[in-house]
């Protein structure tokens, strides 16, 4: 078993406000799954190779809202 944690610290520079949720919940977790599909993170430990299916964070991003939408609505 493999277990992967990340985290990463985004500087993000004159972005409007209302542009930063789609940065902080699309763009930064696009640039941090990146990382981990590399590919060799288990081989360098002897494991074979660890391969994650693409994660279409924008499309999260877009159900995340309409279901907050839902929830405002009552």
């Amino acid at each position: 078993m493999v277990e992967l944690q990340q985290a990463g610290i985004f500087e993000i520079a004159g972005a409007a406000p209302e542009k930063l949720p789609i940065l902080l919940e699309v763009r930064c977790p696009d640039n941090l799954i990146a990382f981990a599909r590399r590919g060799d993170l288990g081989v360098k430990g002897g494991l074979p190779q660890l391969l994650i299916d693409p994660v279409n964070f924008h499309a999260c991003y877009t159900q995340k809202l309409r279901t907050d939408e839902r929830q405002a609505q009552g």
